[in-house]
């Protein structure tokens, strides 16, 4: 899988020693090239959220958790079965999406480590909505 999220975002799932991108800014695998040109690590999850009494990430200034996890419909996935009929689905995970709609993800603006950071999480979640699929396989 090869994908580029506009012009700042890189990943390559197979990216071997000898593919041709190595040693370039462009191929690292798990990480992205800021506007500096530095590779950064992909620090990117949602999780549990955390609120904090002014601008302290400290454990002690906790004062609210969020949870940031959702509910995903897949299209095309209805079905019925009975014992001991079985369905097999094909659940495809379309990691471009999570950056593209409805919120542009910038890591150049957010950083590469959101998770102490409500909004940005907040966003990745709004963009989970069209990110997995299913395809019955017969």
């Amino acid at each position: 899988l090869l994908f580029g999220c506009k012009r700042w975002l890189y990943l390559y799932q197979d990216c071997k020693s000898d593919h041709p991108c190595i040693g370039t800014t462009h191929c690292c695998p798990g990480k992205w090239e800021d506007t500096t040109g530095f590779n950064m690590p992909f620090n990117f999850h949602l999780g549990i959220g955390q609120l904090y009494h002014g601008n302290n990430c400290n454990v002690d200034s906790i004062y609210a958790f969020v949870q940031n996890y959702f509910t995903v419909h897949l299209p095309g996935s209805s079905f019925t079965i009975e014992d001991p009929q079985t369905q097999t689905f094909r659940i495809t995970m379309n990691i471009e999406k999570w950056f593209e709609s409805p919120h542009i993800f910038d890591f150049n603006q957010w950083g590469n480590a959101i998770m102490q950071n409500q909004q940005a999480m907040q966003m990745v979640r709004e963009n989970g909505w069209d990110v997995f699929s299913a395809i019955p396989l017969k």
